[in-house]
């Protein structure tokens, strides 16, 4: 089990839940074992918002082998590029609290929700810090809402591989995501393998997107 795992499980068994308690991996396996969200922005909303640069994106969860926490997968999609965040989230009581008991997101204001730990590398080889974010998952049956941190690192390219430490505007940070079917996250695995698996199939094509969303 890595660090990173063994926090997680703390996470889950320790801030407030009994072990036996975990609402994420109760929810995912209650899904089929996995769920998919996706958010596509209006042209109004973009000419609205002009300082955001993120046109569509989509998360996927699905749960870890041992069934404690979950793998997700971002697909970030701006106008000419397209960044993925590939994450270990685990339910909290406190998911926007850091060791010191200080918020982590300055925008999170809410209560229980998933705290993601982002990978720099497949392996976790990497001495890098890929960055904390906290996940809302309140309405998680509908929807649920993202909050990334000031710097996160990204992950870049047609066969993915980290980029680093990417900032992140003030207008590309918080995203409310609606549930959506589970086909539109089918080629996250591939795309995005947790163990640092070779890229060798490629993904297959996704249908066309469609407005999920006016927020």
């Amino acid at each position: 089990m890595t660090a990173m795992r063994c926090i997680l499980t703390i996470l889950v068994s320790g801030w407030v839940l009994p072990a036996t308690a975990d609402p994420l991996s109760d929810f995912l396996a209650a899904k089929g074992g996995g769920a998919c969200y996706e958010r596509v922005y209006t042209a109004a909303h973009l000419a609205a918002n002009p300082a955001q640069k993120t046109r569509s994106l989509r998360m996927g969860l699905v749960p870890f082998p041992d069934g404690i926490g979950a793998i997700a997968r971002i697909a970030i999609h701006a106008a000419r590029e397209t960044h993925f965040i590939l994450a270990e989230c685990g339910w909290s009581e406190r998911p926007n609290d850091d060791a010191l008991g200080r918020p982590l997101i300055a925008t999170y204001k809410a209560g229980p929700g998933l705290v993601c730990h982002a990978r720099a590398s497949a392996d976790e080889m990497s001495a890098e810090e890929g960055g904390d974010f906290v996940i809302d998952a309140r309405d998680r049956q509908q929807s649920m809402t993202i909050h990334l941190p000031p710097e996160l690192v990204l992950w870049q390219g047609a066969r993915p591989a980290p980029r680093g430490a990417v900032p992140l505007s003030r207008a590309d940070r918080v995203f409310l995501v609606h549930a959506a079917a589970a086909e539109r996250c089918a080629d996250f695995e591939a795309l995005l393998p947790w163990d640092g698996a070779d890229h060798s199939t490629p993904p297959p094509p996704l249908a066309g997107a469609v407005d999920t969303g006016t927020r």
